[in-house]
């Protein structure tokens, strides 16, 4: 689960870093405090997972659901066409894609189902 949620984090932050460089998004980049928070939270909860405790799993169910809310309702009316580049759709369905998982390993984990491989 850590790594589902590393993962997404840190695709999104090399999007981030990418348009910061390139300049590809007027407006967006990596000199808004408010991405620095998202990150650190992000990879924060990430963290969290390893602690393997039931309310840490409730919290990021809940955070990983307001994320996925973020990114369907929120996230579209914020990026103009403009900025809707080969790369931002591949970084936003692989984002996406990885909440997903998250959310569903969460709810596995939250209903005591083991997801081990192989068992």
């Amino acid at each position: 689960m850590a790594g589902v949620l590393a993962a997404a984090f840190a695709l999104s932050l090399a999007y981030s870093v990418i348009v910061t460089f390139t300049g590809a998004h007027e407006g967006y980049g990596m000199a808004d405090p408010t991405l620095w928070v998202f990150y650190a939270v992000g990879f924060g909860l990430a963290a969290l997972t390893l602690t393997d405790r039931i309310w840490v799993w409730r919290v990021v169910a809940a955070a990983v659901l307001a994320l996925l809310a973020v990114g369907i309702f929120y996230y579209p009316t914020v990026f103009p066409p403009s900025a809707q580049t080969a790369l931002a759709w591949f970084e936003n369905d692989v984002y996406m894609g990885l909440l997903i998982l998250a959310e569903c390993l969460c709810v596995q984990r939250l209903r005591g189902v083991d997801v081990t491989a192989g068992k």
